[in-house]
């Protein structure tokens, strides 16, 4: 079983998120790709603006109807902070080989993870590319660690959750950049404003 593990706040999730997650589904044949929504990132302390089971509805709802794409909630189920380390040591399972997702500008904070060693040795890494990144991007990166990067090609969709947070907030249209299930579950408890 190859899974790939994408994790993150998903506040809210987007198109930037989805279309990583299936380009890593097909680029690399994952049979199974799982969103999993971060509780605490140790990172991204106080940025989170809708509650964790909103999250993780409103991944639920985006990823529905999407084959081999699923929401994940081990994260939640524990107590925080959010360690990427301890989620992929969740997940470590006879038979299971570990794919994990990134967003290129993560492998810019990665040496500040919990353990990224541990990482490395748990689960190969796939970064999305995005223009003006290249392998020189990224000189605090272990050569242990750039072995196990792959860089998934494809257009790189450069979407912000920040922003978006502010879009709706200012009333401003985000239906292009956010599935119309989430746009409702957003509307439903009015997240944001």
């Amino acid at each position: 079983m190859k899974r790939g593990i994408l994790g993150g706040s998903f506040d809210p999730i987007h198109i930037g998120h989805l279309r990583l997650a299936i380009e890593a589904q097909e680029q690399l044949g994952l049979d199974e790709v799982i969103l999993e929504v971060a509780r605490v990132s140790p990172l991204k302390t106080g940025e989170s603006s809708a509650p964790a089971n909103l999250r993780l509805e409103m991944v639920r709802a985006a990823t529905a109807d999407l084959v081999g794409v699923r929401a994940g909630d081990t994260d939640l189920r524990r107590e925080p902070p959010s360690y990427t380390v301890d989620l992929l040591e969740a997940h470590a399972a006879p038979g299971v080989e570990l794919t994990l997702i990134v967003g290129c500008d993560s492998l810019l904070e990665f040496h500040l993870w919990k353990d990224p060693e541990r990482i490395a040795g748990l689960a190969s890494i796939a970064a999305a590319k995005r223009p003006g990144y290249d392998a020189r991007s990224f000189p605090h990166l272990s050569d242990r660690i750039r072995d196990v990067v792959t860089w998934l090609s494809g257009p790189a969709i450069d979407i912000s959750s920040t922003v978006l947070r502010e879009k709706i907030r200012t009333g401003k249209s985000v239906a292009h950049l956010i599935p119309p299930e989430v746009v409702s579950t957003i509307v439903k408890h009015r997240l944001y404003e």
